[in-house]
């Protein structure tokens, strides 16, 4: 019975989100969700690793509502709903009367999206941290 519990498990991580796989996208997660509570970049660095963590949140169906749009769903989201939530983040991010938390908690949500759609080979939170450590 273990055998077949780590068969479903090796199955389960293989299988895609967006087109990345749902191990890398778990493992992002699991940045995400650690980056959120520690923020050495301050309150806008925050904002954005939240919204970094309820885009995979959404993305791999543990929360219920998209970060941008709410859009509602009990599953993993197909690419097209994915597509579509960083469409609704670009033009969130064109808006220039957006507050600056709004702004980065957006930009975190598009950063990750975009990566589980193969827009970027970039993993969220990558850019950010690197630009804190600078």
């Amino acid at each position: 019975m273990c055998a077949l519990r780590s068969r479903a498990r090796e199955q389960e991580d293989e299988t895609p989100v967006g087109v990345r796989v749902r191990r890398e996208a778990r493992s992002a997660y699991a940045s995400a969700t650690g980056a959120a509570g520690r923020a050495p970049g301050g309150r806008r660095r925050a904002h954005f690793a939240a919204g970094v963590r309820d885009a995979l949140d959404w993305a791999l169906a543990y929360g219920e509502r998209g970060p941008v749009t709410g859009a509602r769903g009990d599953a993993v989201p197909d690419l097209y709903a994915l597509t579509a939530e960083v469409d609704a983040a670009t033009v969130r991010l064109d808006d220039p009367a957006s507050p600056v938390d709004d702004r980065e908690y957006v930009l975190g949500a598009h950063d990750a999206l975009a990566w589980l759609c193969g827009h970027t080979d970039e993993r969220p939170l990558a850019r950010k941290v690197a630009l804190h450590r600078a």
